[in-house]
């Protein structure tokens, strides 16, 4: 089953929806990356980003603002521990925070250098799409459409890509505030991008331990898709991994439509 883009992301939708419905992550077929794909269907292993190879150089950098300067002795002092350890800095450096010595410049820096040491260490992110249709992800993200797009199960209550948390677009580059709630960094730093990116539709299941490797239940994924210019080659080992598989799934045809920008999709087995 492949149903439509915008009643598959208004059916996940944590406001509007039941929170079930289908993500998609595309991919290449070129060189070693072929080998990626067969571990993901036959292993049922995916591989988690490090923000340092994203194709967005504002994608997960560290920006802090220093907020409303009044009371920001005490302000500092009990956030002191909290921000020492998220950001990695010296215990020196956490001592003078917890004596709040340290100047709101001097804060703002040293805070913001170590976060990016942090995430560069341990922020990893798995990048997946509401959509299966876009043209622009099939020719930017699976190789000039001779790629796939592997659908998955998203179901509310279950692991893994229960995780997944839709991005935001933005006109305006998010900015939080150093002393602020935690939950708005993440929001502001790792869950929103440019609006210029908006086509994708992202959706990003996120971990903090460095571990680049994950491993998902077998029967979520449902679906394969072939892109419109995959090589006869290339589909035939696809097919030939799904035959590996214990669990069953939908492998799909995507071609161009005759009379407009659209892809269409067949079930082929």
């Amino acid at each position: 089953m492949l149903p439509p883009a915008d009643e598959n992301a208004a059916a996940i939708s944590d406001t509007n929806g039941c929170g079930e419905g289908y993500v998609y992550r595309f991919r290449d077929l070129v060189g070693e990356r072929a080998e990626w794909v067969k571990q993901i269907i036959v292993e049922s292993k995916l591989f988690f980003s490090s923000p340092a190879n994203f194709n967005d150089p504002f994608d997960c950098q560290a920006r802090f603002q220093i907020g409303d300067p009044s009371n920001l002795k005490n302000r500092v002092k009990a956030h002191a521990t909290e921000m020492a350890y998220e950001s990695g800095i010296p215990r020196r450096q956490r001592r003078q925070l917890e004596r709040a010595k340290v100047r709101p410049e001097i804060l703002l820096d040293e805070l913001t250098r170590g976060t990016r040491k942090a995430i560069e260490k341990d922020l990893r992110v798995l990048s997946l799409s509401s959509t299966h249709e876009s043209i622009l992800m099939w020719s930017h993200y699976a190789f000039g459409h001779q790629g796939i797009c592997l659908q998955f199960r998203l179901e509310a209550d279950r692991g893994f890509f229960a995780a997944a948390q839709p991005v935001q677009y933005s006109k305006d580059l998010p900015i939080p505030e150093l002393l602020g709630d935690p939950m708005e960094r993440v929001d502001k730093l790792v869950l929103t991008k440019a609006i210029d990116w908006q086509y994708e539709r992202e959706w990003r299941v996120v971990r903090t331990d460095g571990i680049n490797v994950g491993h998902f239940p077998p029967e979520l994924l449902t679906g394969i898709i072939l892109g419109a210019n995959v090589s006869e080659e290339d589909k035939q080992a696809v097919l030939d991994w799904t035959e590996i598989r214990v669990d069953s799934l939908a492998v799909y045809a995507a071609k161009r439509d005759s009379k407009d920008f659209r892809l269409n999709f067949d079930q082929i087995r």
